[in-house]
């Protein structure tokens, strides 16, 4: 019974033709479209996998919240949509302090301008520790100015200014460190005084200057009298070195034609050794042989 009824049931299925299977066009682009997404999200998942870091740039990497390891330039490697990558610049940065009033420690009200250099040397703390690095380093730069400058007198700041920077630069550098920075320079670009104190501060140099002027004329004069008294000396012992020096000074008179010299003959040794006499006798005999000539032709 079974068994006819099966055999029914095959001569009935082969006495109809087959159907053969068709595959339409939007089943197809459907296909395809699908197989095209998830090539394209295998691609992506895998370079999820991958991390370059730059060279002026460290990467932390963070994983379900926790700080796993710190990433180095180049091709690095990661679990893809658990491990995520913060990059951190470590390049140099300016701060620039603008007019910052300060008063110094005797008491005088002053503007400063300064800038500083720092760099981040530690990303994992300065990433974790800090939620603005250059806030927290411009606030803390003004603070330590602040409180150097305030015990240190103006004068010192003037004179001494490179002392006041390394004392600014060594205390910001010990608060700083805690945060995973460094400080590569600290400049003072400009100090502003009030204008009476500046005319004040113009007067006083300029005194000072004029004192030195007095001293050094002074000088100059105590000097050239030294060297006088000296070459007086020199001359009183030797008549020659006089007679000689008399012909310089006949010399540098007459470059002028125009002028007239009148000398007189009495022995300039004698003068120099102190014969007056002698030196008039010898004068007045040399005017009066000078003398008769002339009268001899006005008689003629």
């Amino acid at each position: 019974m079974l068994s006819s009824i099966l055999q029914t049931a095959e001569d009935a299925y082969y006495q109809f033709p087959a159907v053969p299977e068709t595959t339409s066009p939007t089943d197809t682009a459907v296909f395809w479209i699908i197989t095209f997404f998830v090539i394209i999200c295998g691609i992506c998942f895998i370079a999820s996998a991958f991390a370059i870091i730059s060279a002026e740039e460290r990467g932390v990497v963070y994983r379900f919240g926790k700080v796993i390891r710190e990433m180095g330039p180049g091709l690095n490697t990661k679990i893809p949509l658990i491990d995520r990558v913060e990059r951190v610049n470590m390049w140099i940065t300016t701060l620039t302090l603008e007019d910052q009033a300060l008063i110094t420690k005797d008491s005088v009200s002053i503007t400063v301008r300064a800038a500083a250099l720092y760099r981040i040397i530690d990303a994992t703390t300065s990433l974790v520790n800090v939620e603005d690095v250059q806030s927290t380093t411009s606030q803390l730069a003004q603070a330590t100015m602040r409180r150097v400058i305030g015990a240190h007198d103006l004068s010192q700041i003037l004179e001494h200014g490179q002392t006041v920077i390394d004392a600014i630069k060594t205390e910001l550098e010990a608060r700083v460190s805690a945060l995973g920075l460094d400080i590569d320079k600290v400049e003072l670009l400009d100090i502003t005084l009030p204008a009476g104190m500046q005319r004040a501060m113009g007067r006083v140099a300029e005194t000072r200057r004029e004192a030195d002027a007095q001293v050094i004329a002074a000088q100059g004069e105590l000097e050239g009298a030294t060297l006088l008294a000296q070459a007086a000396e020199a001359l009183g012992d030797n008549p020659n070195a006089v007679r000689l020096r008399e012909f310089a000074t006949w010399r540098e008179i007459g470059a002028d034609n125009a002028t007239m010299i009148v000398v007189s003959s009495g022995n300039p040794a004698e003068v120099a050794a102190g014969n007056t006499a002698a030196a008039t006798r010898g004068a007045l005999a040399s005017a009066a042989a000078d003398a008769t000539p002339v009268a001899d032709a006005i008689d003629q």
